[in-house]
C-alpha cells in the first residue's frame, strides 16, 4: 500500500525506513544479528525506493549517513554513503551539507582530503538551507577562527549564536544564557562545546 500523492507516498517509505532502522538497531543490541539484518535491508530499500521513484533528497541523506556510519552487519559501504550525501547536497537538503562539510573538515574518506574552504561552503550553505546545528557551528568557529578560512569574529560569533538560539538550538541558548548571567558580551564570548 501507498498513498495517492508523491510526496505522501515518498513520506511513507521515509518512515518505513525509519521504523525498519530501528528494528535493525533493537535486535542488534539484543543479539540476534539475523533479524537485525533483515529489517536493515528493509530500512535500505525503503529509502532507496524513495530515491527511485521519487528523486527523494531525504531519502539519499539517510542512506548516505546510513552508509557512512559503518554499521557492524554490513561491508563498510562508504563510497556509495558519500555518493548519497553529495546527491543530497546537490539538492540543497541542509542535513547533507552539514555532513558533507564534515566530510570535507575531516580528510578521512576515501577520495576525500581535508578541504576547510569547501567544509565552509558546506555548512554556509547547510545555514541558508535552515540547518540550525550548521549555524550553531559556525558561531562557534567565529569564536575562535577557522584554519586560514575564518577568522576569529566575537561579534559574528554573536550573532550566529542569537540566531541558533532563536531557533530552538539548545546549546545556542545555553551559551546566551552564560554570556549574560557573566554580564558578558560579544566581546568575551565562549561558545559552550
Amino acid at each position: 500500500f501507498l498513498p495517492a500523492q508523491s510526496s505522501e507516498a515518498s513520506v511513507f517509505l521515509l518512515d518505513m525506513g525509519g521504523l525498519a532502522d530501528g528494528a535493525a538497531c533493537h535486535y542488534e543490541k539484543q543479539g540476534s544479528k539475523d533479524k537485525a539484518l533483515i529489517y536493515a535491508n528493509k530500512s535500505c530499500d525503503y529509502w532507496q525506493k524513495s530515491i527511485d521513484d521519487y528523486s527523494d533528497k531525504d531519502a539519499h541523506c539517510r542512506l548516505g549517513r546510513w552508509y557512512l556510519r559503518k554499521w557492524p552487519l554490513f561491508d563498510v559501504k562508504v563510497v556509495e554513503g558519500l555518493k548519497h550525501i553529495e546527491a543530497a547536497a546537490k539538492l540543497s537538503q541542509g542535513d547533507a551539507l552539514f555532513y558533507l562539510g564534515q566530510v570535507h573538515d575531516s580528510g578521512t574518506y576515501p577520495g576525500k582530503q581535508k578541504m576547510p574552504s569547501e567544509a565552509v561552503k558546506c555548512w554556509k550553505a547547510a545555514m541558508e538551507a535552515g540547518h540550525v546545528g550548521a549555524i550553531y557551528h559556525l558561531a562557534r568557529l567565529h569564536e575562535s577562527g577557522y584554519e586560514d578560512v575564518i577568522e576569529s569574529n566575537p561579534n559574528a560569533a554573536f550573532d550566529l549564536l542569537t540566531n541558533a538560539a532563536n531557533k530552538g538550538h539548545p546549546k545556542a541558548a545555553f551559551s546566551l544564557w552564560v554570556i549574560y548571567s557573566q554580564g558578558a558580551n560579544a566581546a568575551t564570548l565562549t561558545v559552550a562545546q
